[in-house]
């Protein structure tokens, strides 16, 4: 993905309980350590965090707030509206149908001959998720097209519905039935997973969560939430 691409990250734990434990709420947002990796303060990512016991798969977009040196290095990511706070997550991570993967990308999206650009952040086989594109139908459906793509990724994406609006966004479903976007989409949904192939792989350390021992190091102050800076 080019430079201004979010960076791709997975984390594996035993099961979702063990997420909840790692996910720190403050002021409206989630915090989350990351160990040894190191990246810029302020830099997109995407994390996939994945379970041994089970085969669903949760999908957290956020952003470098603050990096560690020293004995324990790390960075610590802050996700900001995400809903996966411990409160939300009591009752478990909710199936999904299929597997959503990061997807950044600049999309023209016509409905009605209405233009919007709005900015695709995930995708599925079956549909996307695409942010300040300001209110769509639902009854209309809309024609998708790719900014600048990647050279692997389709340019002219196709037909779409949209199902959902959350967020400042919208939840579209591809209409598969037209054989351009079926094929667009599958695409597309491939050559993002062939990015995701690459990604930076990190597990739960066997040793944290067990007789409540939690291995993470203080969260920033929530100072940090607004005045990003390298802690040392």
């Amino acid at each position: 993905m080019n430079q201004r691409a979010a960076v791709l990250l997975r984390y594996r734990f035993r099961s979702p309980a063990q997420l909840r434990s790692h996910l720190h709420a403050a002021e409206g947002r989630a915090l989350f350590f990351y160990r040894n990796v190191a990246l810029g303060i302020g830099q997109r990512v995407s994390l996939e965090v994945s379970f041994d016991d089970s085969e669903h798969h949760v999908l957290l977009q956020g952003s470098v707030l603050s990096a560690i040196r020293g004995i324990t290095p790390g960075i610590w990511l802050e996700f900001v509206d995400t809903g996966l706070t411990r409160t939300r997550l009591e009752g478990g991570v909710a199936p999904r149908r299929q597997l959503r993967l990061g997807c950044e990308a600049m999309v023209q999206v016509d409905q009605n001959r209405s233009l919007t650009i709005g900015r695709m952040v995930d995708v599925s086989m079956g549909g996307a998720r695409i942010l300040s594109v300001g209110d769509l139908r639902s009854d209309i459906a809309v024609r998708l097209r790719m900014l600048m793509p990647e050279p692997a990724w389709p340019q002219e994406l196709g037909f779409a519905q949209v199902v959902r609006a959350d967020l400042g966004g919208v939840a579209v479903r591809f209409l598969r039935t037209d054989p351009r976007t079926r094929t667009a989409s599958m695409k597309l949904f491939n050559a993002v997973q062939q990015c995701w192939s690459h990604a930076s792989e990190a597990e739960h350390p066997v040793i944290c969560c067990k007789d409540g021992t939690n291995l993470d190091p203080r969260p920033p102050a929530l100072r940090a939430l607004f005045t990003r800076h390298e802690v040392h």
